[in-house]
C-alpha cells in the first residue's frame, strides 16, 4: 500500500491540492486522505 499513499501525495502535490480540497473531491473527509497519507489506513 506504500505505493497508493506515495502516488496519492505525488498527485495532489502536482495538482496545488490541499488534504481538504483532494478529500471533498473523493467524498471523503480531510482525516481519511491524511490516515492514508501517514499509513494508518
Amino acid at each position: 500500500m506504500p505505493l497508493f499513499r506515495t502516488r496519492l501525495r505525488v498527485l495532489s502535490a502536482e495538482r496545488e491540492w490541499s488534504q481538504a480540497k483532494l478529500a471533498a473531491h473523493v467524498g471523503v473527509t480531510r482525516q481519511t486522505i491524511n490516515s492514508i497519507e501517514k499509513g494508518r489506513f
